[in-house]
C-alpha cells in the first residue's frame, strides 16, 4: 500500500517586498517514508534547509535554488537527496501557477 501523501514537514517563508513574492522558503522537518521504488523505508528526515525563488521582471518565479546556490540537497551520507525543480504553467485568462517539486531520488 502507497501512502498518497509521503511527504512530511513545515514550511516557513520571509517576505519580501511584494506579495507573495518570498524572499526565502525554508523547509524544516522535510522527510519522507518511501525510496525511489516506492518501498517503504521507515521516516527519514533533513535538516533545514532554504530555497530561494529568483523572480522575473513580471514578478513571477521562474527558478529556485538552495542556500547553497545548488538545485539538490542530500543527508550528510549523500545517500538521499531531494531535487528542486520549477515547471511554469499558464492556465486561464494570465494566471500563472508554479509547480514546485521536490522529488526524491538517490
Amino acid at each position: 500500500m502507497v501512502d498518497p501523501n509521503p511527504f512530511f514537514g513545515r514550511v516557513s517563508y520571509t517576505h519580501g517586498l511584494g506579495i507573495d513574492q518570498p524572499l526565502n522558503l525554508i523547509r524544516i522537518g522535510y522527510g519522507d517514508r518511501l525510496n525511489t521504488n516506492n518501498f517503504d523505508v521507515g521516516y527519514r528526515s533533513l535538516e533545514p534547509f532554504i530555497i530561494s525563488p529568483l523572480w522575473n521582471e513580471r514578478g513571477q518565479p521562474y527558478l529556485g535554488v538552495f542556500d547553497d546556490g545548488g538545485i539538490q540537497k542530500c543527508d550528510s551520507a549523500g545517500t538521499w537527496c531531494v531535487y528542486l525543480s520549477w515547471r511554469e504553467t499558464e492556465i486561464g485568462y494570465t494566471d500563472l501557477i508554479l509547480d514546485r517539486a521536490l522529488g526524491t531520488g538517490v
